[in-house]
């Protein structure tokens, strides 16, 4: 049976962009799935998709998955850490198989600023709990205003990884790279190669 044998994990919303917080998710972001797919193939690397912390907290406390813009200090009162753990051990969990059964583990993918996928930086937002609420619930209602009032209001970027990667790197020695979505795919992949596909970097 034919089987690529190299691996990396990678942020969901990468592939899967509707699971965005709202306001984020664009046209152009499931183009590059498709090309981030063609990238990795072409590279002869699975993609392993984990699971999104941010939507299964809002799944089970509220029952929706959509939700406004909101920062790692918002996530934290809202009691994602328990979330955060469980994944980061199926993670570790999954890593630990794939490595038994003979797979090239080259890192892992994040997301620039992301309240929990965030690599080296994070940010904090002034919205709260109650704000992630009573709009996920009311999503549909938002106006494009609104919308862009939460994605900026009280932005604060802080040196610091997101809340899964805080859990994860305390577990798990894998190479990260935290996919930027204010640059363009070329550079990403440039990026991309340095990180993992580097001859002078261990496997």
């Amino acid at each position: 049976m034919f089987r690529f044998k190299k691996c990396i994990f990678v942020a969901p919303c990468l592939l899967f962009p509707y699971i965005t917080a709202i306001g984020y998710c664009r046209e152009e972001d499931y183009n590059l799935a498709v090309k981030l797919l063609e990238y990795f193939y072409h590279r002869e690397t699975n993609l392993v998709p984990y699971s999104c912390a941010e939507k299964i907290l809002c799944e089970e406390k509220i029952k929706s998955f959509a939700r406004i813009p909101s920062g790692k200090n918002t996530y934290l009162e809202f009691g994602i850490k328990e979330v955060a753990e469980r994944i980061a051990n199926q993670i570790v969990k999954e890593y630990s198989i794939m490595k038994e059964m003979g797979f090239e583990i080259l890192g892992i993918v994040g997301i620039k600023n992301s309240p929990t996928c965030g690599i080296g930086t994070t940010k904090n937002r002034g919205t709260s709990v109650s704000d992630i609420i009573k709009f996920s619930k009311n999503w549909k209602e938002l106006k494009e205003e609104k919308i862009e009032f939460f994605k900026n209001y009280k932005v604060e970027e802080i040196n610091k990884d997101g809340i899964l990667f805080e859990l994860l790197r305390k577990k798990l020695s894998i190479p990260c790279y935290a996919y930027d979505k204010s640059k363009t795919l070329e550079e990403n992949i440039k990026e991309l190669e340095n990180n993992f596909y580097s001859e002078n970097k261990a496997n």
